[in-house]
């Protein structure tokens, strides 16, 4: 009980003290995609994966879930954001004994395209297309019986050219770390991580700008209730440093045995809880509303696989979109 009373504790405090923090920084970041979940499990709830158990989606969630992994996956997965802008990771997993697991994945992204008008609001005939992409090399390992902890190396890449030989694009070197605390055989887990902790290589241009990366702390903590063994809660508290501080409760019910969820989530900011709770889409300041998804998890011959599909609600009058994920076991 007194670990549990201390983990809580260090959650209470890490919302007192980043709870003034306003987002007096924002449009200061860049690789704004590296900041997105990807893989439809998380985003069903509404981005919630600091504390559950998600396998190889860990390569773009908390890397110390990685290290539950046993036997080789692969994973692949698409998000849609709006239009033509979207984007998702592919990646796989290798158990290397004593040692851990190392994950590699590659994802890519492509912000559309945009058509340039002059002054007087007329096209000029121009296009101008952006996109980027992120690669990554990942370790976990099982500390001790309790303790979980992974990291990943990432190499981040942006560019925007236009049809008329335009090209500026800027790089980066990034860190994700985590750890989860598992308890109650893994009824209760608390987990911590940092995401996109680097620095610029280049920046588009030397205009005197400085850039810098959406750098994110989340703690956050999941529990399977003892008179419900198919129900797991599970909230996350984020602050990403161009940002409000957000909160991410959601969860996880297996509708039959352990091959079927349902998940939902819905991601508050600390401005809307100032604001009353309005979840008026237009009025509410965090871009994700309720998010809902299934889950599968079946056997096709030799092979363990699990189907994701999420539904993901937006505000300020984007329309609502649908991700996809997959996972082979072999």
């Amino acid at each position: 009980m007194q670990r549990f009373l201390t983990i809580i504790a260090t959650m209470v405090l890490f919302a007192v003290f980043t709870g003034n923090a306003q987002n007096s920084a924002a449009g200061t970041t860049v690789f704004s995609f590296a900041s997105l979940s990807y893989d439809a499990r998380s985003i069903a709830m509404a981005g919630a994966n600091a504390a559950i158990l998600s396998d190889i989606y860990g390569v773009v969630a908390n890397p110390a879930a990685l290290a539950s992994i046993t036997a080789p996956r692969a994973m692949i997965s698409f998000r849609p954001v709006l239009l033509d802008v979207g984007g998702g990771p592919v990646a796989g997993a290798f158990p290397i004994g004593q040692r851990g697991v190392l994950a590699l994945s590659l994802l890519g992204f492509t912000e559309g395209s945009i058509e340039e008008t002059n002054a007087d609001k007329e096209m000029t005939g121009v296009t101008y297309y952006a996109g980027g992409g992120i690669g990554s090399i990942s370790w976990a390992q099982k500390i001790y019986e309790s303790l979980f902890a992974g990291a990943s190396l990432k190499g981040l890449y942006h560019r925007f050219n236009g049809s008329n030989g335009y090209v500026a694009s800027s790089d980066g070197g990034a860190l994700d770390a985590g750890v989860q605390y598992r308890l109650l055989k893994d009824r209760f887990i608390a987990g911590v991580m940092v995401k996109n902790l680097g620095f610029m290589t280049s920046a588009y241009t030397a205009d005197g700008l400085t850039y810098a990366l959406p750098l994110t702390a989340t703690i956050g903590f999941s529990y399977v209730l003892r008179n419900v063994p198919s129900l797991r809660l599970t909230c996350d508290i984020e602050k990403k440093t161009d940002d409000y501080v957000n909160f991410r409760p959601a969860f996880e019910l297996a509708l039959y045995k352990k091959s079927l969820f349902l998940r939902g989530g819905y991601a508050l900011s600390q401005s809307d809880l100032g604001n009353g709770l309005d979840f008026s889409q237009n009025e509410k300041s965090n871009w994700t509303t309720l998010c809902l998804g299934l889950g599968l998890i079946t056997t096709i011959k030799s092979y363990w696989v699990e189907l994701d599909v999420a539904y993901e609600g937006h505000v300020h009058d984007l329309p609502p979109s649908l991700a996809i994920s997959g996972i082979v076991g072999f």
